[in-house]
């Protein structure tokens, strides 16, 4: 079976998926849920797909640290079950990218505000010496310039749709770009968080 069939992405563990569940039922519960979610992954597959951003961006990840997540999970760092992957050339130089850039938004609480306490600066530290030891495995996405999928927007409006048009969303590579886009929108609070989702 060729290296690619033999891991998944879980789809839950997206960064503001990750926000919004520990904010809707707390850490304790999110953490036993995402935990529950990645060891159904790892019977599956042996192997869990993570980007960059929902390592990076993610409470859960962010929560509990390398440490954590092994003991969450009853692994070894000898079997770590993750592969990080990201457009930038390492983990490293993904995190450097989001910190450089000052319309980068955050999806975890921690960082929201721009300001990064010691705690989170540790654990990105934690996971980028995982990764540079070789003990987790980071690989670079080939296609870096693809545009995200943003599929048919959510209008009621021809308006609105145009609107959206005009902003080009589906030309962005990045999340955050596109966020800071729709934010410009001349639309309300409820659509603004439609388009988003």
């Amino acid at each position: 079976m060729p290296e690619s069939a033999r891991r998944i992405l879980i789809a839950e563990l997206d960064s503001p998926a990750q926000a919004q569940r520990f904010s809707e039922k707390g850490a304790r519960a999110a953490i036993t849920e995402l935990t529950g979610m990645l060891r159904v992954g790892v019977l599956v597959s042996g192997s869990i797909l993570v980007t960059d951003a929902m390592l990076l961006d993610g409470e859960y990840f962010m929560t509990l640290g390398p440490e954590g997540v092994l003991n969450e999970l009853g692994a070894t760092r000898a079997a770590f079950p993750l592969t990080i992957t990201g457009p930038d050339a390492d983990l490293r130089a993904g995190l450097d990218r989001r910190r450089r850039n000052p319309d980068f938004r955050w999806s975890m609480a921690a960082a929201r505000d721009g300001q990064v306490s010691r705690e989170i600066l540790r654990r990105w530290d934690a996971w980028i010496d995982l990764v540079e030891s070789g003990t987790v495995r980071y690989e670079q996405q080939l296609s870096v310039d693809a545009s995200l999928r943003t599929g048919e927007p959510p209008v009621a409006s021809e308006q609105e749709r145009l609107l959206i048009e005009h902003a080009r969303l589906g030309e962005e590579r990045y999340r955050s770009e596109a966020w800071r886009k729709i934010d410009l929108l001349d639309v309300d609070d409820e659509t603004r968080q439609r388009i988003r989702a």
